[in-house]
């Protein structure tokens, strides 16, 4: 979901922020500012990447999306 903001003139807003396969994305807006957070779904663990990431001026996400691994059962004696 695209949404515009009131960036300052010299800001360029981010597109969606890419969502990795098994997690979920909460994006913040802001009247100057958008941020994503990331989660992962139940049974999976973060990995790597970054659990906030800021929409940059130039336009781009700053930092990493986060990779979601499954979790290994207890039960299967994994």
């Amino acid at each position: 979901m695209f949404v515009p903001l009131l960036f300052s003139a010299d800001s360029v807003p981010c597109g969606d922020p890419e969502q990795p396969p098994s997690s979920q994305v909460a994006v913040e807006v802001l009247a100057s500012s958008m941020s994503a957070s990331y989660s992962c779904l139940k049974g999976f663990r973060m990995e790597g990447g970054d659990e906030r990431r800021e929409c940059l001026k130039s336009g781009v996400w700053g930092g990493r999306a986060p990779t979601c691994r499954g979790e290994l059962s207890p039960l299967l004696g994994l």
